[in-house]
C-alpha cells in the first residue's frame, strides 16, 4: 500500500491510498471499505472523497490528515479515550453496527487539531444487535491487535468506555 499526499483543484488537500497489485486486500475488501465509510459519514471517521477500480488498480481518495496516524503519537491518553468513544459509536450507536477487525494505531489518523479519526474499513463487518459471534472459519484482522476471544473463538462484544 502506498499513501500519497496531493491537492485537488479546489485547493483541498487529499491523501491517496493506492493498493499494490500484490495486496492481500482484494476487490471485495476494497468495495467493503468504500461502502462502510460512505454509509457511516461521521465526523470522527475519515472522509472518503473518491475511489477508483480499474483492472488491478485500486485507489482511495481521503481527506488529508495533517498529523498522519496515531502510531506516531502513542503517548496521549486522550487519544485512547477518544477512540473508545468512536468504537462505541461503531458498535452501539450507529445505524449500521460495525466490528472494525483491524483497529490499530496506524489506522487512526490525526487531523490538524490532533483529533483522532478511524480509517481503513477494508476488513470491517456489520452485525446485528444480538450477534456476538463471527464466522469461526473466517476470523480476519491483524492478530496482534485482536482480542483473544475474537482471535480464538470468533467472539466479539460491544466496547464499554469508562
Amino acid at each position: 500500500m502506498l499513501k500519497i499526499q496531493g491537492m485537488l483543484e479546489e485547493e483541498q488537500e487529499i491523501a491517496v491510498k493506492r493498493l499494490s497489485k500484490n495486496s492481500s486486500q482484494g476487490h471485495v475488501e476494497f468495495k467493503n471499505e468504500v461502502l462502510f465509510i460512505s454509509k457511516l459519514q461521521h465526523r470522527n471517521l475519515v472522509k472518503i472523497l473518491g475511489c477508483c477500480i480499474e483492472g488491478d488498480e485500486k485507489l482511495l481518495v481521503y481527506e488529508y490528515m495533517l498529523n498522519k496516524s496515531l502510531d506516531s503519537f502513542i503517548f496521549a491518553f486522550q487519544h485512547y479515550q477518544g477512540n473508545c468513544t468512536r468504537l462505541v459509536y461503531l458498535h452501539r450507536d450507529s445505524r449500521l453496527r460495525i466490528i472494525h477487525r483491524d483497529l490499530k494505531a496506524s489506522n487512526i489518523l490525526l487531523d490538524q487539531d490532533m483529533n483522532p479519526k478511524i480509517s481503513d474499513f477494508g476488513l470491517a463487518r456489520s452485525f446485528g444487535g444480538n450477534e456476538t459471534q463471527a464466522n469461526k472459519q473466517r476470523v480476519v484482522g491483524t492478530y496482534g491487535y485482536m482480542s483473544p476471544e475474537y482471535a480464538l473463538d470468533g467472539l466479539f462484544s460491544i466496547v464499554r468506555c469508562i
